[in-house]
């Protein structure tokens, strides 16, 4: 039985993401990873082993090419901010750099990994292309550290071990000198960038349950999603809050906010996001997507839950996708095998 989706608008009409029949686009390959470039104009999106590349053009998607590299499901795609390239990692860490000015004749740039750790997490700072950092579910559970040398090459600088089940979520902050990782083992890792430029755990936090959505919202406040302890990895109907501490110079679990989508079977890879110039969250708990507003007084912050779209069982159990850099559009591939495009209409 198929299940339709619903959508609930809540404590705030003025942000809706509504889907338009004609924005939807059939794809039977499953598409784990998708990501757009930051002027909405390329989107690509996984087929498995093989990257698809669209125009993007007003929630409209013409395919441009399509790349086949990988030897694996690709889990991971990120377009960079400032140069013309993106970014593709497959579950058995192949990870290769693609220019987006080559689309007619596509060819990665480097490789920067092939054949090694799986890959279960990977981010870049959104002011520096200089920078990847990614986390892995496989023996030494590491979190790795890339930088982009002046001889255009990419370079290995350091591994941070102190996990010791699979790394599920990284987020990075907006000044990129604080990253957060949360993992299997039920720890989250607070980590800074010291002045010779290599990382370092200031703080290690235990949890009740485990977790792999994790996503800083400012500097001092950031978003942790745990799961049930069970087999089904079945999510919580309460999303975690960490706030920073002046005094004790360390974060701490301030309180609980109440989502959507709760007692829900849920799978890892669809990232959390938080657009700063909206001051949305996007988080996926179960078959659910919560869409999260923030709103910060000098003192003092607050959020709401503004819109929920539930997409089934049969379809948001497995469910991928991102939202733009702008808030504008929210992109996603399900079990349905289509590729759907909602829009903010009151953008």
């Amino acid at each position: 039985m198929q299940y339709p989706i619903s959508s609930k608008i809540m404590n705030n009409q003025q942000f809706s993401f509504e889907l338009t029949p004609k924005y939807k686009y059939r794809q039977r390959d499953e598409g784990l990873a998708i990501s757009i470039d930051p002027t909405n104009t390329l989107l690509v999106i996984s087929s498995k082993q093989n990257i698809k590349i669209y125009q993007f053009k007003h929630g409209c998607l013409k395919q441009l090419q399509q790349v086949f590299k990988h030897l694996n499901s690709i889990c991971i795609l990120n377009f960079f901010f400032r140069k013309s390239y993106f970014i593709s990692g497959s579950k058995n860490a192949q990870i290769f750099l693609w220019s987006s000015n080559l689309i007619a004749n596509p060819k990665y740039i480097t490789k920067l990994i092939g054949n090694s750790n799986n890959l279960q997490c990977l981010i870049k700072p959104s002011k520096s292309d200089e920078l990847i950092i990614y986390g892995t579910n496989h023996k030494e559970y590491a979190i790795k550290f890339y930088s982009y040398s002046t001889l255009s090459t990419w370079s290995f600088i350091q591994s941070i071990n102190e996990h010791s089940s699979t790394v599920l979520g990284l987020s990075i902050n907006e000044e990129a000198n604080k990253l957060i990782s949360c993992g299997k083992d039920c720890f989250i890792l607070i980590m800074e960038c010291s002045d010779q430029s290599l990382w370092y755990v200031k703080q290690k936090i235990s949890t009740e349950l485990w977790g792999f959505r994790i996503c800083f919202i400012n500097n001092s406040l950031f978003a942790f999603l745990p799961n049930v302890n069970d087999p089904f990895q079945q999510t919580l109907k309460n999303i975690h809050f960490y706030i920073f501490s002046d005094t004790s110079g360390q974060f701490y679990k301030q309180k609980e906010v109440q989502i959507e989508g709760g007692d829900q079977k849920c799978f890892e890879l669809f990232h959390s996001k938080y657009i700063i110039s909206k001051q949305i969250l996007l988080l996926k708990n179960g078959y659910t997507l919560n869409f999260i507003k923030f709103i910060f007084s000098d003192s003092s912050w607050e959020c709401q839950l503004v819109q929920a779209i539930n997409f089934g069982i049969n379809r948001g159990s497995y469910l991928f996708g991102t939202m733009t850099e702008d808030g504008k559009y929210l992109i996603t591939w399900d079990n349905s095998n289509s590729i759907q495009i909602r829009i903010q209409e009151n953008f």
